[in-house]
């Protein structure tokens, strides 16, 4: 029963906004707690994915696709024999699984019957319980406080998590999301690649509450304000495109999710990036490759706009002055815009960084001194 929130602008499209219609059921959830509908709407959702995805951890436990992806996680070894055993003692006696299952259920649906609020720390605890079967984890005790370390307990009800078969969200989404207070965790039905790794589905929703502990800790310091002011900026903007729109927001979204790291130097992820030369030199030539390969596709779309002589020529001075040495702009021109090059990948996931933080360095100047500035 997602009803769109007109107070906070976001864009709407099939390409950003994927889970839109749930992501604004748990917004509703999170910031309208005596909503009885609202709580009721994503606790029956929930209840019926945790169910959904046991049953899928069940069958992933019997079928054979389980030993291919664990050789592909561990390699043949020690740590994979010991995910064999296990797997052994699952298929012997499952029951124990479904008793623990039946248990966490129970608790849930009590908490809820006495406070009519959908609780996500019991929905985690869940989830985390099935991703510990996907992941062939014995020992798993159910507790998620060495994740949670420093995230207080009131921000752990801030932790919702985003149970839609891949994990994966929209860069938009997750952002609309963010700004109203809500950190979004995914929670795959299979292994999959994250951050360049492949792994178990216990161990990708661990991963997001890890982005989400230096999210809330970025927060603290008022970052994610400051790019909440410039999101709406952005959106609002009428002489910006779709694709302009959506390039801006996956910039961003970077600099905030994969950048974001309170215990190093915070130019990495600070705002003033989009008005700083140094900036635009050493950011995108730095991108992690498994940002790149994620969103190729994307970075492919936006290429018929980001790719112009000025990008080319910036990129240029970018390289020589990061790596130290002599590119030419006929050498940067072919790899930029050769698709069956093998330098293609970066350089044009470059080319939209680049062509992203010009724009908006430029377009919103004022308003990023003000930001930085007032602070």
């Amino acid at each position: 029963m997602a009803a769109i929130n007109e107070e906070f602008p976001h864009i709407i499209s099939s390409t950003s906004d994927s889970d839109m219609n749930l992501i604004e059921d748990i917004v509703n959830a999170y910031k309208y707690k005596e909503n009885k509908a609202y709580q009721y709407t994503l606790f029956s959702y929930y209840i019926s994915r945790v169910y959904s995805y046991f049953l899928k951890a069940e069958k992933y436990i019997k079928g054979e696709k389980i030993k291919k992806d664990f050789e592909k996680i561990m390699n043949i070894g020690e740590s994979f024999n010991i995910r064999m055993k296990v797997l052994d003692k699952f298929r012997t006696d499952f029951e124990p699984n479904r008793l623990r299952f039946d248990e966490l259920i129970e608790y849930t649906k009590n908490n809820f019957e006495k406070t009519n609020v959908c609780n996500p720390i019991d929905f985690n605890t869940i989830f985390y319980f099935i991703g510990s079967i996907f992941c062939l984890d014995l020992e798993n005790d159910l507790s998620l406080d060495m994740y949670y370390a420093s995230i207080s307990k009131e921000n752990r009800h801030r932790l919702y998590p985003l149970p839609n078969g891949t994990g994966l969200f929209s860069i938009n989404s997750y952002m609309y999301a963010l700004f109203e207070g809500v950190y979004l965790l995914g929670i795959p039905t299979k292994a999959a690649y994250f951050d360049g790794i492949f792994d178990c589905v216990g161990k990708f929703f661990l991963h997001d509450i890890v982005h989400s502990d230096n999210e809330i800790m970025i927060e603290k310091k008022m970052i994610i304000e400051e790019y909440k002011k410039l999101y709406i900026a952005i959106i609002n903007d009428s002489e910006f495109s779709q694709e302009e729109k959506e390039l801006h927001i996956l910039v961003m979204w970077y600099l905030i999710h994969e950048r974001a790291n309170p215990y190093e130097d915070p130019s990495v992820y600070d705002i003033s990036v989009y008005i700083s030369g140094e900036g635009i030199q050493s950011l995108p030539f730095g991108i992690e490759e498994a940002v790149i390969t994620d969103f190729l596709k994307d970075f492919k779309r936006f290429s018929s706009f980001t790719v112009n002589d000025d990008i080319i020529r910036i990129m240029t001075v970018g390289l020589n002055n990061y790596k130290n040495e002599n590119y030419t702009y006929k050498l940067v021109y072919e790899r930029v815009t050769d698709p069956n090059s093998s330098f293609y990948p970066s350089y044009i996931c470059s080319a939209c960084f680049i062509y992203s933080i010009e724009i908006i360095s430029t377009k919103f100047n004022d308003l990023i001194k003000e930001i930085i500035q007032s602070r």
